[in-house]
């Protein structure tokens, strides 16, 4: 799978145990072996190294492998509104 800038994905296996199935986001694609992620916690890894135009936080970074990431799918949110109207609730 290709993955692209902005992409939220989790980390299935790596030789890094603190990204194992840690969660984050796509920053920047040199191949599908080098994709830079920032992960949402500190995973004592580096902020892109000045490896790519674009850098992370201190410590929440790592290249990974796209074998090693899964695309964490966007949840479509929906808004319900409920109104009484003659006492009665109405969607």
């Amino acid at each position: 799978m290709a993955f692209g800038v902005g992409d939220r994905v989790s980390c299935t296996s790596a030789g890094n145990a603190y990204i194992k199935n840690a969660k984050g986001r796509v920053l920047y694609v040199r191949t599908q072996t080098e994709i830079l992620v920032e992960f949402d916690a500190n995973i004592q890894g580096h902020d892109g190294m000045d490896a790519c135009p674009v850098s992370g936080r201190a410590d929440h970074c790592w290249f990974c492998n796209a074998r090693h990431l899964t695309l964490i799918k966007p949840v479509k949110w929906e808004t319900i509104v409920e109104v009484e109207v003659e006492g009665k609730l109405r969607k």
